[in-house]
């Protein structure tokens, strides 16, 4: 086989590894005031180094550094952004044994950059760790939904190269839901995906006719999700009974091939019309998501043209997303978070549907 010198290479390992007993005794002392962050990192950085050490020796070529910097991955990354603020709530989910830190994420302002962000030179540190000019270190993109799609629509993404970083923000601020999601979602082995297509098209066609604008979007996965703009006129809880209102107008049209219900025991292979997922940080797969599927399939923003009985999850792929994008011109579904429908209006119409 011919050795890959040009990215994208492939990882030997993703993900943390087991922590020292020094480190773990220092990170606790940490957390009692008993010692300073500056001696922590001395720590951190002697256990880091050697255990990048240690992989160098059983020949992997590629470099972890075992997150033993970090509590938690999304949280730790996420509170340190400009806006947002991490703290400790309630657990409402309890787990058997011992039970992780209830960490939380509040928005306080715009998310700005991370030109400053600590997780930069934790990815430097890596870098200059390694010895072996021949092992890979830090490759790959890494994209985080700063808050749930349905809430702060907004993502930020890092991609560490040789020789720099590159990065990029869409910055949001805190407020009421930017937009209302409708996702249109089947089980694996349930309905047809051309099922999921006829309910998107008739959830447009139904704001279509209640002067309501739509953007689809695929799941990458199993379904469409249909994104509704509401320019923040709306309160969390409003949005869900919007959602509620929609979703039960569709199921009524179409009750042999569609379901709301949560259960997935009580869904009888039916098409779920998830409007629940309109929730204060309820968590959605965002636009450009790469899934982890067969094929890396994406999470594709795309026109009312292209939901036809030719779509499917599968055919947008990493490979394939930048082109379909250049060839399309523009984002299709980023006017989702400028427009402000007269919802008034489309409110009324929409009672007069429920009615009926």
């Amino acid at each position: 086989m011919t050795e890959r010198t040009t990215p994208p290479f492939r990882a030997d390992h993703v993900g943390s590894l087991l922590r020292t007993a020094p480190l773990k005794e220092a990170r606790a002392r940490r957390e009692k005031n008993e010692i300073s962050a500056a001696e922590l990192k001395v720590a951190e950085d002697r256990a880091i180094s050697a255990i990048i050490s240690r992989q160098e020796d059983i020949g992997l070529r590629a470099a972890t550094d075992g997150e033993f910097r970090r509590a938690f991955w999304n949280y730790d990354f996420l509170g340190e952004l400009p806006g947002v603020e991490a703290y400790l709530g309630e657990r409402k989910i309890k787990f058997q044994g011992v039970n992780p830190k209830p960490m939380m994420l509040r928005v306080t302002g715009k998310l700005g950059t991370f030109s400053g962000h600590p997780m930069l030179e934790h990815f430097k540190y890596v870098k200059y760790t390694v010895a072996s000019d021949s092992l890979i270190t830090m490759t790959g993109v890494r994209t985080f939904p700063a808050a749930s799609v349905s809430n702060y629509p907004a993502s930020c993404s890092m991609r560490t190269v040789p020789g720099g970083t590159e990065e990029k923000m869409v910055s949001v601020g805190p407020g009421e839901p930017t937009i209302l999601a409708m996702p249109a979602t089947m089980l694996p082995k349930g309905a047809p995906f051309s099922q999921v297509i006829q309910l998107a098209l008739a959830v447009h066609e139904l704001c279509e006719d209640i002067g309501l604008p739509s953007y689809p979007k695929t799941t990458g996965s199993t379904g469409i999700h249909i994104l509704i703009p509401l320019g923040r006129q709306l309160t969390y809880e409003q949005s869900r009974m919007l959602g509620n209102l929609l979703a039960r107008v569709i199921h009524d049209r179409h009750p042999e091939i569609s379901t709301i219900q949560r259960m997935i025991s009580s869904r009888d292979g039916k098409v779920y019309l998830d409007f629940l997922q309109n929730r204060h940080g309820q968590l959605m797969v965002a636009p450009f998501s790469v899934r982890p599927l067969p094929g890396a399939p994406v999470s594709m923003p795309i026109t009312w043209k292209e939901v036809n009985d030719k779509l499917h999850n599968s055919q947008f792929t990493i490979k394939n997303a930048i082109p379909h994008m250049e060839k399309l011109g523009a984002d299709p579904v980023r006017r989702a978070l400028e427009e402000k429908p007269a919802l008034t209006k489309a409110l009324a119409k929409l009672a007069k549907r429920v009615e009926k």
